[in-house]
């Protein structure tokens, strides 16, 4: 029989294997990361193109390391015959509220906001964008046990703590989801997308110090292949993106 000793130091490593493997570590770069926020529907017939372009996205080596893509289905569109499984009125006053403090000229679908203003060049066939290269500071956020998220900003400056709050921004990603529709603009299309925001929830935090603990909401299971997480500081005021990170659970 092993000593007690012995014993007690493998209960003890096995418990920190486990709780490793619950905890999802998710880091920066000092860089801006840039964040792509897709508003689209799927009872808008124009927004296919739009979503496959967004799906190629997953392939990029720099995916949630340079840039986060998210995916808002707005509401707008339901009363054309398909209510949209992932749509909310939140994501539709999100946009509007894009446009009411100058960041975009309208809400359309489907319409691309890049770090806090309109970009059009989706429209036109672009699939590259001009990548920020400010210098925000590195965000972590580890993702723990019963869904306790603890997020450190170290900032590049002291520029965004000149305010006194901030929002702390947490997105559940769904990837691989498929829908059959059956009425509105795209019945009969099995539309298969990635990046669709299944669950966002805003915290205003004070912006000193730069160390938040909070407890999030679980994982919704929407029919999604594989989850990722998106957290981000922003704006309280603008919307606009301080720093993101984010990654596959």
């Amino acid at each position: 029989m092993k000593p007690i000793t012995q014993h007690l130091a493998a209960l003890a490593f096995t418990l920190t294997l486990s709780a490793a493997a619950q905890a999802g570590e998710y880091t920066s770069s000092v860089r801006t990361t840039d964040v792509l926020e897709l508003y689209t529907s799927e009872g808008c017939h124009s927004c296919p193109p739009a979503e496959k372009w967004f799906s190629t996205l997953k392939d990029k080596r720099e995916v949630f390391k340079d840039f986060i893509p998210l995916a808002f289905h707005v509401d707008y569109w339901d009363y054309l015959g398909w209510e949209d499984r992932f749509a909310s009125a939140d994501y539709s006053n999100r946009q509007r509220k894009h446009v009411a403090v100058g960041n975009v000229r309208q809400s359309y679908t489907p319409g691309v906001v890049l770090n806090g203003a309109e970009w059009r060049g989706h429209l036109r066939g672009v699939r590259e964008w001009e990548a920020a290269h400010q210098r925000a500071g590195v965000l972590k956020a580890v993702l723990g046990a019963e869904n306790r998220l603890a997020v450190n900003f170290s900032p590049a400056s002291g520029d965004y703590f000149q305010r006194d709050q901030l929002v702390l921004n947490v997105a559940y990603l769904g990837m691989g989801v498929e829908t059959d529709v059956q009425r509105g603009e795209n019945a009969g299309r099995l539309l298969k997308n990635d990046f669709v925001v299944l669950q966002h929830e805003q915290h205003t935090v004070d912006a000193q110090p730069q160390k938040w603990r909070l407890q999030v909401k679980g994982v919704p299971q929407m029919g999604q292949k594989q989850t990722a997480v998106a957290v981000w500081l922003s704006d309280p005021e603008t919307q606009k993106i301080v720093q993101a990170a984010g990654g596959y659970l």
